[in-house]
This record gives structure tokens, C-alpha cells and sequence, in this order.
């Protein structure tokens, strides 16, 4: 596994901002932030496609409905590919309202030019 840091400088203090770990394939296994051990995890197939990702986006560490118990990860969205292995879609559960369950559904959709220019639609 390998890493890299993002970091942002202010004057001549700097920051570390993000934590990419990566597996031997080179693709982002897990996100960190400062503060979080792990902010973000990343799930591949076995064709090396991305089939979704867990997520902390409550930045609270006592919620958790996805990935290990008490890990913080309460978002999953799930990665839909076309035959290129572009991806085409992303579903995630949606909010109904205040007195209904949230339903999955598509989040985004994407679209790519003939020269591969990504475009949300």
C-alpha cells in the first residue's frame, strides 16, 4: 500500500489536507482527513472497476449505517459503468422528505464527448 498527501501552504505554515492510500493496482483504496482516520473507502470489483464508496458526511464519528460498526461511515453510493468502464451513474439514497424513508436513485448522471470530456447531465 502507498501514500500520498495533499497539503496547502498559508504563508509559511502548511497543511495536510488529504491522505490517499493506495493498493498495488494503484487504485484509492481509502481517504483520510485530518482528524479522521478514515474520512472515505473505496470497493473494486475484480475487474478493477470501482462498484461503490462508503463515506463519512456527517463528520461524526458516533454515526454509522455502512462499513464496520463505528467507523463513521454513513454514506454509500454505488458507481455504474458503461462498456468503456467509464462511469456513467451514480445512485445513492435520496431524501424523501421529513416523514418518509429515503429511496435509492440516481444522484448524477454522466456523459462523455467523443474525445472524452466529461459532462454531468
Amino acid at each position: 500500500m502507498s501514500e500520498r498527501v495533499e497539503t496547502e501552504q498559508d504563508g509559511s505554515f502548511i497543511f495536510d489536507v488529504n491522505r490517499f492510500y493506495y493498493d498495488a493496482a494503484g487504485q484509492v483504496i481509502q481517504e483520510s482527513k485530518p482528524g479522521q482516520a478514515g474520512f472515505a473507502q473505496y470497493v473494486y470489483g475484480d475487474d478493477g472497476q470501482l462498484v461503490f464508496r462508503d463515506r463519512d458526511a456527517d463528520n461524526a464519528q458516533s454515526t454509522s449505517g455502512v462499513g464496520k460498526s463505528g467507523s463513521g461511515l454513513d454514506e454509500r453510493v454505488y458507481a455504474l459503468q458503461d462498456a468503456r468502464q467509464n462511469i456513467t451513474a451514480i445512485i445513492a439514497k435520496l431524501p424523501q422528505g421529513t416523514d418518509q424513508p429515503s429511496a435509492w436513485g440516481v444522484a448524477e448522471r454522466y456523459a462523455y464527448s467523443p474525445d472524452g470530456e466529461l459532462a454531468v447531465v
